[in-house]
């Protein structure tokens, strides 16, 4: 079969439709992004977009999107052919689903697939696929997944169970009413949708003009060519790397409903020879909280991130390159929670988990991974009613700062691992949308790991709340600090603090719905990155170069660090030598 693709394409031919397949995953994120009407895609970049296989394989996906989409985009559809076989699908249908069993996410990521059909009698070949977070699908709060208290997954929206609502290109009116009643933004809701099929409609279009030019015979050899290579090469990778048995363990703080219950990661990696097995086994099981998540959208894609960060960075996401990936992760666990089990946050949750599998593979390729980052979403909403009676929702999360390693500092703050490159919403229009201002918005002093590298920093935002209002809090990894490698230290945590008007201070981690008052002051902390390597080898002049930019405090200077440094960022030779001298080794 090799023999005969190779045949089929020659090589420079595989190389423009390779190209060609990309850049439509491309087109259709910006088509998405200019279209949509939520900030939560067209600011946030809350998405992902990709072409698989008529059986669900990933044949592409963009690079523009949420890296908790990694690979798995495919997945949903077996519940859509269960549904409507494919003998049954016609040119111009589309399907919609955000079925929790199918995808293990929370309701808000709706899924839409559109077939895609040869020219020449081959039948259905292909579905074009974009995810989007819709901002509301009901439930009992503004925002569906904008709760730490459900403990069911009917507490969290409306579900989808993989519905055809364009039948051979005409809108089915009636599921699109269904929708619009079961949100409190129909306008926005249903513009998201129209938005991700005219980005389906897209990449049909493009890979029809491609089939047209090249042939489908020709672009299917070139994907199961792409499939292979990326498989062989991901190999190679992994027969570089010891064979063994690597382990890491952390924690999240709750699920939101027991408050004093940790919630503990014991992680296993085996590798032995060309392919790795992540092991779940001893993980926490299934929550009462909303800190749940599926199957595939939970550990499936946990485990796939960590093992692309770590082992293959660098090649583009297919179904190949994820062959040699096994997972071990029996039901009922955080990651494998059953039929019926709230999973609103389960975004909180990824980054922790793809933080600690890193820490694990930290033992055998040290050089390709770094000290935790913040990992905390950190989901933030403010929602009210407008004079005239409209309802306003601002949903964020926080920046932090991310891990050191061998090769440098570590950088931000930045979003976590699971967002990828999610845009910040600027204040500017944080202010002119919503009544909220922002008092200040800078870096946060000392919060990074020391280290030989320094961790990155993470921020303090304060702001102020101009009317009456409600807050959601969903603030996490306050109690297990970001870690560092290599003898480098852990950072601060972050935290939140609300002060309102004539009331004490009061800090909260998670709550729901809180009501403020006009002039309520709200501060977020946010934990910094992990140090790298031992922090009294670091420069004295990078220490001082800190100091001068406001990175570490005098004081951390000479506790962490052993250097002296004035308040000018100048440093005391003769003082630091001493210090450093009088320390343990």
């Amino acid at each position: 079969m090799n023999k005969q693709i190779r045949m089929r394409t020659d090589p420079i031919t595989f190389e423009v439709i390779d190209f060609l397949l990309r850049a439509i995953a491309s087109e259709l994120e910006t088509n998405l992004t200019r279209t949509s009407y939520s900030l939560m895609i067209y600011e946030y970049k809350d998405f992902a977009v990709g072409i698989v296989a008529a059986d669900g394989q990933l044949i592409c996906q963009g690079t523009g999107g949420l890296p908790i989409f990694l690979a798995d985009i495919g997945a949903p559809l077996k519940s859509v052919l269960e549904a409507h076989p494919i003998d049954t699908i016609r040119p111009g249908d589309a399907f919609v689903t955000n079925d929790p069993d199918a995808s293990g996410q929370h309701l808000n990521n709706v899924t839409m697939y559109t077939p895609v059909f040869g020219d020449h009698g081959e039948g259905l070949i292909a579905f074009i696929t974009v995810r989007a977070h819709w901002t509301d699908i009901g439930g009992s709060v503004f925002g569906s997944m904008m709760t730490s208290s459900s403990t069911e997954i009917f507490q969290e929206g409306v579900q989808f169970p993989a519905l055809k609502f364009c039948n051979a290109g005409q809108d089915d009116e009636q599921i699109l009413r269904l929708i619009a009643r079961n949100s409190r933004i129909p306008d926005i809701t249903l513009g998201d949708l129209q938005a991700q099929l005219a980005a389906c409609r897209l990449g049909e279009q493009r890979l029809k003009e491609m089939m047209s030019r090249y042939g489908w015979n020709t672009i299917k050899a070139t994907i199961d060519e792409r499939w292979m290579r990326s498989e062989q090469l991901a190999r190679k990778r992994i027969e570089k790397v010891p064979d063994g048995v690597y382990e890491s363990s952390c924690w999240i703080d709750n699920d939101g409903i027991e408050m004093d219950r940790r919630l503990p990661f014991n992680f296993k990696i085996i590798v032995k020879g060309d392919e790795v097995t992540i092991d779940f086994s001893d993980i926490v099981g299934q929550v009462k909280g909303p800190y749940n998540a599926g199957r595939v959208g939970g550990g499936i894609t946990a485990a796939k991130v960590a093992y692309k960060y770590a082992l293959i960075p660098d090649l583009h996401s297919d179904e190949g390159c994820f062959r040699p990936l096994k997972v071990i992760l029996p039901p009922g666990k955080i990651l494998s929670a059953g039929e019926g089990a709230p999973m609103a946050r389960f975004n909180v949750i990824m980054a922790t988990v793809i933080d600690g599998l890193i820490k694990a593979f930290g033992e055998v390729v040290p050089e390709n991974v770094a000290a935790a980052h913040h990992a905390a979403q950190n989901s933030i909403q403010f929602t009210g009613r407008r004079a005239d009676g409209k309802l306003w929702n601002y949903n964020d999360t926080a920046h932090g700062g991310w891990g050191a390693s061998r090769h440098g500092d570590g950088t931000g703050p930045f979003k976590t691992m699971s967002h990828g490159d999610c845009k910040d919403i600027p204040v500017e229009i944080v202010e002119a949308l919503y009544p909220i201002r922002i008092d200040e918005l800078s870096l946060r002093t000392d919060s990074g790991g020391a280290g030989r590298a320094r961790g990155g920093l993470g921020t303090v935002r304060r702001c102020t709340v101009l009317d009456d209002a409600r807050l959601t809090v969903a603030w996490e990894r306050t109690t297990c600090a970001p870690w560092g490698l290599f003898g480098g230290k852990a950072a601060e945590v972050g935290s939140v603090t609300v002060h309102c008007p004539g009331s004490d201070p009061a800090s909260i981690t998670k709550v729901t719905q809180w009501p403020i008052s006009k002039g309520t002051r709200v501060t977020f902390l946010t934990a910094g990155g992990g140090g790298a390597g031992d922090p009294f080898q670091r420069p004295a002049g990078d220490v001082a170069r800190d100091v001068k930019m406001g990175y570490v405090s005098v004081e951390r200077a000479l506790r962490d660090y052993g250097v002296a440094v004035s308040a000018r960022g100048e440093v005391d030779e003769h003082v630091t030598a001493e210090y450093r001298k009088a320390q343990p080794q």
